[in-house]
């Protein structure tokens, strides 16, 4: 016996984004995911620059990424 389709809402983006602090939310979150993609560059070319290894850069991307899939909540700070 098949389960009755479950059709789900659809977002109205016009009413979100017309909230004020969704848009302050949203270009905050920007900012801060920018930040935290420069800083995992700079990181990476910092060992590329003192190890000349790019073994220890994959190690470090495998860190972060674990980081990021053990600890979502922790992984924005």
């Amino acid at each position: 016996m098949a389960s009755p389709a479950t059709t789900t809402p659809r977002v109205d983006w016009k009413v979100i984004w017309a909230q004020r602090g969704f848009r302050y939310f949203f270009l905050a979150m920007f900012v801060s995911l920018f930040g935290s993609g420069m800083n995992f560059v700079a990181v990476s070319w910092y060992i590329l620059a003192a190890t000349h290894s790019t073994v220890k850069v994959s190690l470090q991307v495998i860190v972060v990424t674990l980081q990021v899939c053990s600890f979502p909540s922790s992984a924005a700070s």
